[in-house]
């Protein structure tokens, strides 16, 4: 075994900044006083201005976390209040119909001619 190998095998497991920042983080009030950020720095060996640094992003997570759970909220609302209007049903149905004759395309010399939109011609 080399000197290497039996050091580090003797040094005691440190968990990473980041899961220690975000484990804090976790369980505390944002914004932290400053006695906190002078425990987590202490505690994670960081300076202090990197301590707040990660909270500020942690916290700036949070937040667009939040912000895209109440967008996608609103989203499914409408699609569910969309998809109970009568008349934008049938209408997407009309559609889905168009686009699976698209795709059945008729041949014309070699050459595929679309059905919907008369005049375009795609190769085959």
């Amino acid at each position: 075994m080399k000197a290497k190998d039996t050091l580090m095998s003797q040094s005691l497991p440190m968990t990473p900044p980041s899961i220690t920042l975000k484990e804090e983080f976790d369980n505390m009030k944002y914004p932290p006083s400053e006695l906190v950020y002078t425990d987590l720095s202490k505690k994670v060996m960081l300076p202090i201005e990197e301590v707040n640094m990660w909270l500020d992003h942690l916290q700036t997570i949070r937040e667009n976390r939040k912000k895209g759970a109440l967008k996608a909220a609103e989203t499914r609302r409408k699609k569910k209040v969309q998809a109970t209007v009568p008349g934008k049903v049938r209408t997407n149905v009309v559609y889905a119909m168009l686009h699976t004759k698209t795709s059945q395309m008729n041949r014309n010399n070699g050459l595929a001619v679309d059905r919907v939109t008369p005049g375009f011609i795609s190769p085959a």
